[in-house]
């Protein structure tokens, strides 16, 4: 029997399973974050040692798709990782990719199409007559655009501008001072600061913003702005590689919430872009460990 590990790696989480020669799943979980932009590699490496502590056999098969690898010496200490913690056959083939790749195993047409990951954070990739483009997702410094992390700091900078009637105030910005602690003026520096640069807990505020959407003015126009940021990525790409009609798979827990996908469905509309929004129908992080076994069969 032959098995696979696949990791699928983000800002919030990371989702991680073995897969046997039969396709059948012997283990899966989720962990916390392991993208490299957003800590460091030993959060990886811990889930790991947790998550093959109580697998006795050896793996023909491994993906890593993991958020921040950019470049080759971003992979270096993966490849470093995979050799020390987990156990492999002799000719173990070892894949380590952006987790935009892994993303794209799970399209009907990789070859000429466009992948969105619409989560913690966001990016925009597409591969068209051998060729490929990126937009956005760089890191969360760079702004995220659109992405839970931008939604939640939206949202914190908007409930700041109404405390001092620089916007209207709603509900919803009422809630959030109060979930974030904002109470007076001496709370607003050091709690906007922690915000910035705490991209998990600020990307938890998202899911508020998604609540609040059907009701709030205020969430309302955050997600628009959001989704406005997300299409012009997907236009960056669409329009580069040349597209006169594509299918873009959406993959995230934020970009499949209805109420976002339905505002980035509206704005493509608008902008009267050929784009037809997917979800893909597995998981990707499933997906990859099936694949890859079967390239070992091959």
């Amino acid at each position: 029997m032959q098995y696979s590990l696949a990791i699928d790696g983000g800002g919030t989480k990371t989702a991680m399973v073995i897969v046997d020669s039969t396709h059948t799943i012997i283990k899966e979980a989720t962990y916390g974050p392991s993208s490299l932009d957003t800590v460091d590699i030993n959060h990886l490496k811990r889930y790991l040692i947790t998550f093959l502590k109580s697998f006795e056999y050896s793996f023909s098969a491994v993906y890593i798709g993991l958020g921040g690898i950019l470049s080759s010496d971003d992979k270096i200490p993966l490849f470093n990782l995979v050799n020390e913690v987990i156990p492999k056959n002799e000719n173990c083939q070892i894949y380590v990719e952006n987790d935009i790749d892994i993303a794209f195993l799970v399209t009907d047409n990789p070859e000429s199409s466009m992948v969105s990951i619409i989560g913690t954070g966001t990016v925009c990739y597409g591969r068209h007559l051998n060729r490929s483009h990126r937009a956005s997702g760089w890191s969360f410094y760079e702004g995220d655009e659109g992405s839970a992390y931008y939604l939640g700091l939206q949202s914190v900078l908007d409930s700041i501008k109404a405390f001092d009637f620089r916007k209207k105030d709603t509900a919803f910005l009422k809630f959030i001072r109060r979930k974030i602690g904002i109470h007076n003026e001496h709370d607003i520096l050091s709690i906007v600061k922690d915000f910035r640069m705490k991209r998990t807990e600020t990307a938890a505020l998202a899911k508020f913003v998604t609540s609040y959407g059907h009701s709030d003015s205020a969430s309302k126009e955050i997600l628009i702005e959001g989704a406005n940021k997300i299409v012009d990525a997907m236009e960056a790409v669409y329009k580069r590689l040349g597209f006169k009609k594509t299918t873009c798979t959406i993959i995230g827990s934020l970009g499949h919430d209805p109420i976002y996908f339905k505002c980035i469905e509206n704005i493509i509309n608008n902008r009267k872009l050929e784009i037809v929004l997917q979800i893909p129908k597995s998981k990707p992080h499933i997906h990859a460990a099936k694949y890859i076994l079967k390239k070992t069969q091959n």
